[in-house]
């Protein structure tokens, strides 16, 4: 669902929302818009793959989806970005590495403000070394994020992908990041 703005006024959450019975035999949902709030958790029991697309994902987006039930889920990208009136913080990213997520093998958290402290908090969430596949593009990331995706080199031994490209990192970082999976891509080519 693409968010095109609605006439009436009405947030996007009140249209979403109501969508949530028929998500319980979907496998992949992709929500897309400019300001996406999600009020309430769900119950998507199929559900292999999520990709929440917007500039400014809310806390309270990310916290309806930690309470949510998502036992298949394979993938889950998240364009957090956030805006200088509501960035997304340590808090809110700890709420994601608390998730129950034993199939999760496909992380992505682009645009992400806070890229670096990030990492700090999801290396120790339990499904981090189940990782494949780790998206971290069009964000803050620096050389401190890739010294703690170097910490936990132990954690990332199934991680075949990783993706910082379109960060703030120096050359001697991407060399570094190359290190960390069997593909790296550290720039657009």
């Amino acid at each position: 669902m693409q968010d095109r703005g609605d006439p009436r006024g009405e947030p996007i959450a009140r249209r979403i929302e109501p969508l949530w019975p028929r998500a319980r035999t979907l496998d992949t949902i992709v929500l897309q818009g400019f300001n996406l709030s999600l009020a309430t958790s769900f119950e998507a029991p199929a559900l292999r793959s999520l990709e929440l697309v917007t500039n400014d994902l809310d806390p309270q987006t990310l916290g309806s989806l930690a309470r949510s039930e998502l036992p298949a889920l394979d993938t889950l990208i998240l364009w957090l970005g956030g805006t200088t009136y509501r960035p997304i913080g340590r808090g809110e990213i700890r709420v994601l590495g608390a998730m129950a997520l034993p199939n999760l093998r496909d992380l992505g958290l682009v645009k992400c403000q806070c890229t670096d402290d990030a990492l700090e908090v999801l290396v120790d969430a339990p499904w981090f070394s189940q990782l494949r596949v780790l998206d971290l593009s069009r964000g803050t990331l620096t050389a401190r994020g890739i010294a703690i995706l170097e910490s936990a080199r132990d954690r990332l031994s199934a991680l075949g992908y990783l993706d910082v490209s379109q960060n703030r990192l120096d050359d001697e970082a991407c060399v570094r990041a190359r290190t960390l999976a069997a593909r790296v891509r550290t720039q657009w080519p």
